[in-house]
């Protein structure tokens, strides 16, 4: 009878071993994923909340709730942006300048202070119902201020436009049909006629070339 001679064996040896090598890399490479991947819920974990305007916002807009939301972003700790935790604080203070939509909103844009007049400016305050301005209408747009005057004539009425920049809207909080309160800068020797024409009801707001600067 004829005797093996080993040859084999050895191979079956070393098929077995190639295997075992491929296993224990296999293991490596899925260890290694697992901790790049912890690695990187870690780094999400550490995205900072900022806040950004929620729309395109003006110049000397009073901000609101809504014009507000939170973004998260990785590694911006240096940002000079206003944090998440400061949002609210945010409400009821005026942008110095324009920051469009999904921008963050600088902290050195933000100001308690009113929006800054010119020697010989005026601002008036109108209550003006959904017909007597454009529903599109942003505070910053330059518009003219429509008076109307009873004519001479029984039923006449005469017309006269002001020159006026919208400095702030304060949108009703309720039904859409409410009134809303518009604040107009105007030169100051227009201002008592622009405001007793508001008081009157005779007063609408039409916008005109250059819209928001």
């Amino acid at each position: 009878m004829t005797q093996p001679d080993g040859r084999g064996s050895k191979l079956r040896l070393k098929a077995g071993a190639r295997r075992w090598r491929r296993l224990a890399a296999g293991l490596v490479l899925m260890a290694l994923g697992a901790v790049a991947a912890g690695a990187a819920l870690d780094r999400s974990d550490d995205r900072s909340g900022y806040v950004a305007a929620a729309r395109d916002l003006p110049a000397g807009r009073l901000l609101e709730s809504g014009d507000l939301q939170v973004v998260h972003i990785a590694g911006a700790d240096a940002l000079s942006a206003v944090p998440v935790e400061e949002r609210d604080g945010l409400v009821g203070q005026r942008l110095s300048t324009a920051v469009p939509e999904r921008s963050l909103i600088p902290s050195k844009a933000v100001t308690a202070e009113p929006a800054h007049l010119e020697d010989g400016e005026a601002v008036i305050g109108a209550v003006l119902s959904p017909a007597q301005f454009p529903a599109s209408l942003q505070e910053g747009a330059q518009v003219s201020a429509i008076i109307s005057e009873l004519g001479d004539g029984e039923g006449d009425a005469e017309t006269t436009g002001v020159p006026a920049r919208v400095q702030a809207i304060h949108a009703p909080t309720g039904d859409t049909s409410e009134s809303t309160r518009v604040e107009l800068v105007v030169d100051a020797a227009d201002a008592a006629r622009v405001a007793q024409a508001a008081a009157a009801e005779a007063l609408s707001v039409v916008e005109v070339g250059g819209g928001v600067p």
